[in-house]
């Protein structure tokens, strides 16, 4: 559920926190990049502590990764994140994010996926937000700021169901553009997770518009047959100028992986099985001949890696420098270090815990 207020005449709200026996606050100062670290770090804890389950907290981890982000790109690059919880035998988890930027001129378009203010931030943040978490409120003070409120409700907080696999997304427009032609789309199933990473032709508003219209017919059918998919978006597609696609379905009980690539859309897995995805040349929208789903041994120590043609490959070959287990730290890296700057740029990384 969403719920959208705009404030034209808010003021800023004060950082001082009233001690409540009931509840307990824990407030992060955001003052640089590093500071998502921080966050993270924070929120996974407190999550854990409350018991919610590894796929749940996944989800927290994503949203606050994409809060804090956008304070960093777009919010003036200063505010502060406000978990809220009760003392004892807590249900549910408040996170308050506030900045202090220019605010937010047009909330629904902001609620778009892959939509970016521009600065080479996240696309599709706020709308991933709005999907993980089960109320997302959004307040803007134009000139001023914006405040975020979503919370999260622990369900089954006594079944432990294992190692899973989680995900983290970093993906950014071209600097000149306002608008992110690459979009994902990231949703667990049962014990089965659906990664799509969509890279709309060429850049700028049609690329986002493709893109955009793909992502909205996936909420629908992401967890339909492969050939099925593709069949829908080929055909819901053909009036935009066209999409790239990586497909991958991976389960947390099962050893294989399976992949369903359409242009120019990279895979790898990381680990004993290493390998390198095949995909097919072709545009979804535009001209599709054949393609293939192909399956792949993974284990659970595997790192899995989907990128956009934004990324340099070069990032492999220093893998090792760059891993250290941190799915967030491993994509800003690789999106810091190996974005083309003549295009967009989307990298999506798994690994099991």
């Amino acid at each position: 559920m969403t719920l959208i207020e705009p404030q034209r005449n808010g003021q800023h709200s004060s950082t001082t926190l009233e001690d409540d026996a009931a509840k307990r606050q824990v407030v992060i100062d955001i003052v640089d990049e590093f500071s998502i670290y921080t966050a993270l770090n924070q929120a996974k804890d407190i999550a854990l502590d409350l018991k919610f389950n590894n796929v749940q907290v996944n989800e927290i981890e994503i949203a606050v990764s994409e809060l804090v982000t956008n304070i960093i790109k777009h919010g003036g690059g200063k505010g502060q994140v406000r978990f809220i919880f009760k003392a004892e035998n807590a249900e549910i988890l408040e996170i308050e994010v506030e900045d202090w930027g220019k605010g937010i001129d047009d909330f629904f378009l902001a609620l778009e996926d892959g939509y970016s203010s521009g600065g080479g931030g996240l696309g599709g943040g706020l709308p991933a937000i709005n999907r993980l978490m089960d109320s997302f409120k959004l307040v803007s003070r134009p000139g001023s700021g914006a405040s975020f409120y979503a919370t999260k409700k622990v369900q089954n907080k006594s079944a432990d169901p294992g190692p899973q696999w989680r995900f983290s997304v970093y993906s950014g427009p071209l600097e000149s553009e306002k608008e992110n032609g690459d979009g994902y789309f990231i949703k667990k199933r049962g014990n089965k997770s659906y990664v799509f990473l969509i890279d709309g032709l060429g850049h700028g508003i049609d690329a986002h518009h493709a893109t955009q219209k793909a992502l909205r017919h996936l909420e629908n059918i992401y967890h339909w047959p492969e050939k099925d998919i593709i069949d829908v978006l080929h055909q819901k597609l053909s009036s935009t100028r066209g999409i790239v696609i990586g497909l991958m379905i991976v389960s947390d009980e099962e050893d294989t992986l399976r992949f369903t690539g359409i242009g120019n859309i990279a895979g790898y897995i990381i680990g004993k099985n290493s390998a390198s995805f095949l995909n097919y040349s072709g545009i979804v929208g535009s001209n599709v001949r054949k393609f293939k789903t192909f399956e792949y041994p993974v284990e659970s120590d595997s790192v899995l890696v989907l990128h956009t043609d934004g990324i340099k490959g070069e990032w492999s070959k220093s893998f090792d420098r760059h891993w250290d287990g941190n799915l967030q730290q491993f994509a800003h890296k690789i999106f810091t270090e190996y974005s083309r700057a003549a295009d967009d740029s989307s990298i999506i990384v798994g690994c099991k815990k």
